[in-house]
Parts: structure tokens; sequence; C-alpha cells
């Protein structure tokens, strides 16, 4: 359910949800920080009911004429109609209280009391003539000389309104929510002696699964399951890492125009370097037992593999994630 009600700075009138009630939004038109809250419907002004004395002997004596009375004349009566502007109300006003300050019954704001020419359409909003039977807008019924509320308009198209948030937030949501949690578990992994690492390993393979599936644009052999599983595969994993990382890179590339450096060579380094390092380590060690030159030179190609590697793989993450959210905000 939703609920109609106008901008206090503008005076646009704007549609929100019943859940959205108390929240702050900005005005689509004046773009001006608002709170959303529904208008109430005023009360409808009491009549008071005169009754109707008999007539008295003398008047009963005399016939009643047959000829019709002349209508009589709307600009010689002392009233006048009169539309609240803060709530709608309308109100037949004495002619003695014209161009005066007045508080509305219902609302208590008070406003200049002028004779109303024009009222809003209850059916589509716009402004019609005050005597107007049928709106020439939307071809709606209406009823002359009865009261308007805003909360009674209906949808119009071409008034702005509060849209609710698209599925497209909720999954940038998500994705900024895993990306927060891979960034804040990387960089505990060495105050918790590696173990914000293997989770920092596992949030990155939840977004390397949700990368996938948003460049998946047609049936391809490559899976999102495909590309994180065989990355666990011992030794095919190295060469995995180029399908899965390097290859994500390069639909990331076709997909956006965030640069073949950015998306493709950063990637590229990252998975150079994540494969060089457990091929120096083996051979530092083996070096370290038979040549010590060459067991000095692999560690000092091991370490600067793991520095680069983290580096780079920090920069491609983040490439990664705005390129996610290219792609999905061009959904």
């Amino acid at each position: 359910m939703s609920f109609h009600f106008r901008c206090p700075h503008c005076n646009a009138k704007l549609e929100a949800e019943d859940d959205w009630n108390g929240m702050e939004a900005a005005c689509p038109k004046c773009s001006q920080t608002i709170t959303i809250v529904p208008e109430t419907t005023p009360e409808k002004p009491k009549i008071q009911l005169t009754p109707i004395t008999s007539p008295t002997l003398t008047e009963a004596q005399h016939p009643v004429s047959t000829q019709s009375h002349p209508p009589k004349n709307p600009s010689a009566s002392n009233k006048f109609p009169f539309i609240c502007p803060s709530c709608g109300t309308l109100t037949d006003l004495d002619s003695s209280l014209q161009n005066q300050e007045y508080e509305c019954p219902a609302c208590c704001e008070k406003s200049i009391a002028v004779p109303a020419t024009e009222k809003p359409c209850p059916h589509c909003g716009e402004m019609i003539k005050f005597q107007a039977k049928i709106c020439r807008f939307c071809k709606g019924s209406v009823e002359p000389n009865k009261s308007f509320s805003p909360s009674s308009v209906q949808r119009n198209s071409s008034l702005p309104q509060l849209m609710p948030a698209t599925s497209n937030t909720i999954v940038i949501k998500e994705l900024d929510t895993l990306f927060f949690w891979w960034w804040l578990s990387l960089a505990l992994a060495i105050p918790t002696f590696g173990i914000g690492g293997i989770a920092s390993a596992v949030f990155f393979c939840m977004l390397l699964y949700k990368y996938w599936n948003l460049v998946q644009t047609e049936p391809s052999s490559m899976t999102p399951g495909k590309a994180v599983g065989f990355l666990f595969i011992p030794v095919f994993g190295l060469y995995w890492m180029f399908v899965s990382i390097w290859g994500l890179g390069k639909a990331f590339n076709a997909l956006t125009d965030l640069g073949k450096q950015k998306l493709e060579t950063m990637p590229l380094i990252a998975c150079i370097c994540g494969a060089t390092a457990p091929i120096a380590w083996g051979l530092m060690i083996i070096g370290a037992n038979t040549i010590f030159i060459i067991g000095v030179f692999f560690t000092l190609v091991y370490l600067g593999a793991i520095i680069g590697g983290l580096v780079f793989y920090i920069i491609t993450m983040i490439n990664f994630q705005n390129a996610a959210r290219t792609i999905i905000q061009r959904q």
C-alpha cells in the first residue's frame, strides 16, 4: 500500500510506500531532504440542521403561489467557497472574511481567505475549475463543492514520485557488504595470526562466484561453480588461476569501459605473482640445502612475488568490484 503527501519545500505531490513512514528522503523535484509523513484526512465540517417550524395560521390562510421563483444569483450570496491550502478542506466563509487571515478548523493552519476558483481533481490531482463536474484531464466524475484531501488523489504518472529501492540496489548492497568483510579480514590477517587470511579467502571465493554470475550473459562452459571449485585442485589450480581470475577480467573489460589496464593487466600480474610464489618457495628450499646463492636468489623472488602479488591482488579486487557495480547499474 502507498500514500500521497506534499513536499514542504516545493509543495510537489509525492507518493511513498507505507513502510517508509517516518524515514528521510530527497525530494525528486527540489532535491531537499524531507521526512516522509502521510497527511491526515481532515474531518468533514459538521453541518447543523435547523428544524422547520410549522406555518402559522396567517400563512396557511394565504394560498401558496404556483409561480416559480427566479434562480438566486450566486454573486448575491454573502458567502464564498474557500479551500484551505494546507489540508484541502472546503469551507463556505462569510464574505466579511474575504482577504482576511483565517484559521482552518481542520488543520489549525492560518492563511489568507480568498474565493476558490480552482480545485484539485480527486482522481489525478490536476487543477480544474471549482464548479467542474468532469475533470478535463482524466475525464473522471467530480462532485461539485466536495472537500478535497491530498491523500485521496490517485497516482499521476506526470508527478514526481519517490521510487522504492530496486533489486539492483539490493544486489549492489550485498556485493558491497561482502567486499567490506573481505577487505577487513584481509587487513586482520597478520594481527589474527592467519585466521583473518582464511576468512578473507572464503569471502574472495564468494565474490568470485558472484562476479562470474554477473558476466554469464550467454550459455558457456565456464560456470561460477567451476571458476571457484577448480582453484582448489593441487597444481592444476595454478593454471586455473589464470582461467578464472584473468578470464574474469577479460569478461569485465568486454562489458564495461573501465579500461584494459585495470581489468586485464592487473589481474594478469596478480596471477603471475600468485603462481610464482609457490614455485619460488620450493626452489628456495632446494637451494638452501644445496647451493646457498641459489637459495638466497629464490628467497628474494619468493618475497617479491608475495608482496607484489598482494598489492596487485588488492588492486584487482577493487577494479572487479567497480566493474560489477557498473554492470548492475546498467541492467
